[in-house]
């Protein structure tokens, strides 16, 4: 049996400038390198023999010299492991030109592709990108245990020719006229596996760690156990604790205030098991008053120690009888008025509005 681990899309050097400050940014540059090292820690334990990094092992063609020293160097203090890597769309052939003296167990593929001898019976191919000659290059021998590394999206469209990518992605019809066991793809940072009609596992691993609330949850790898005799793999997904991005909902009645929501939220927090090292995004749902102004910047001073990185959203609705608030007789009951005869504001747009506009009447700034 063969023991192997499936990784992509690691984005190191990922600058991290939506949200984060300069010095949270370089605290989760460090996280992406600690999360490659816990993922090599899993490696030594389970002897594993080779890591498979399925394209993206770094966010842009600029690398810095930390972070190429860093990653070069522990592939060099584990010469028991062989290391495979395949270009993806943010790598360039560029990525380790300037880099003298590579280490002897880190394998490179190419647009031409190349092919890996792992054992007798277990082979592992990578094509970059796809060519023309790729049909020539994926001639597969039926006995072996084949494994295919790839990065891109599946189309599942009929292509034209035998190549087994394209402009269009990756062709899983193509695919399913070889003699895979297993394709090890990169691409997709939520992840994903299914199966071919031949037979054949294929899978996306995800993101190893999450760069954006739009990559929430576990993040992590894919630990694979080869019977090669048997053509036989099965895979298990290994988390990574470095910090995830989560996103709580919390649902609130109209008349519950600031103090009962940050009780709401505690409650949610604790059962969702968030983090001190998770980056954490609340949503405030369910309805508000009109006059009814719940205190974000209190929420966020009592909260934002509990995690790596707070940000809190008010997505309540206004509850108010419209048609009562602008009879009446004052500034606010005019603000209203005014306001309704705006044809051009949306209702989105006009709840914001009136949300600013109460604050404002009550002494707030914005």
């Amino acid at each position: 049996m063969v023991k192997l681990i499936h990784t992509a899309d690691l984005h190191l050097d990922s600058a991290f400038r939506s949200r984060f400050t300069k010095e949270e940014a370089e605290n989760r540059r460090q996280k992406q390198l600690m999360a490659w090292k816990e993922l090599l820690s899993f490696a030594v334990e389970k002897k594993v023999q080779g890591i498979l990094i399925a394209g993206d092992l770094f966010d842009s063609p600029v690398v810095s010299h930390g972070t190429m020293d860093f990653f070069l160097s522990t592939i060099s203090e584990h010469p028991e492991i062989s290391f495979f890597y395949l270009r993806g769309n943010h790598d360039t052939e560029n990525t380790f030109r300037y880099q003298e003296n590579l280490p002897k167990n880190l394998f490179l593929f190419s647009e031409k592709g190349k092919k890996y001898r792992l054992n007798d019976r277990l082979l592992l191919a990578g094509v970059e990108y796809g060519t023309e000659e790729e049909s020539k290059f994926l001639k597969l021998k039926e006995e072996d245990c084949n494994i295919l590394l790839l990065h891109g999206a599946l189309y599942q469209g009929t292509p034209k020719g035998e190549a087994v990518q394209g402009e269009e992605g990756i062709f899983l019809k193509n695919l399913e006229k070889l003699p895979l066991s297993y394709i090890a793809l990169g691409h997709i940072h939520k992840g994903g596996e299914g199966k071919l009609n031949n037979g054949a596992l294929w899978a996306y691993p995800g993101c190893l760690q999450g760069r954006g609330f739009d990559e929430e949850g576990e993040r992590g790898f894919l630990y694979l156990k080869v019977e090669e005799e048997k053509k036989e793999i099965r895979k298990e997904f290994i988390p990574i604790k470095q910090g995830e991005f989560r996103i709580l909902e919390i649902e609130l009645l109209e008349d519950e205030g600031t103090l009962a929501c940050l009780k709401k939220i505690e409650v949610e927090m604790e059962k969702a098991g968030i983090a001190k090292e998770d980056s954490l995004r609340i949503i405030l749902k369910g309805k508000k008053g009109l006059e009814q102004e719940r205190n974000l910047r209190y929420l966020q001073l009592q909260l934002q120690d509990s995690v790596f990185f707070l940000e809190i959203r008010d997505e309540c609705e206004l509850s108010w009888n419209r048609e009562e608030a602008m009879k009446e007789k004052s500034l606010k009951g005019e603000f209203l008025r005014v306001l309704a005869a705006a044809d051009n504001l949306s209702k989105e747009e006009q709840e914001e509005i009136i949300a600013l506009g109460m604050g404002l009447l009550q002494g707030g700034e914005l």
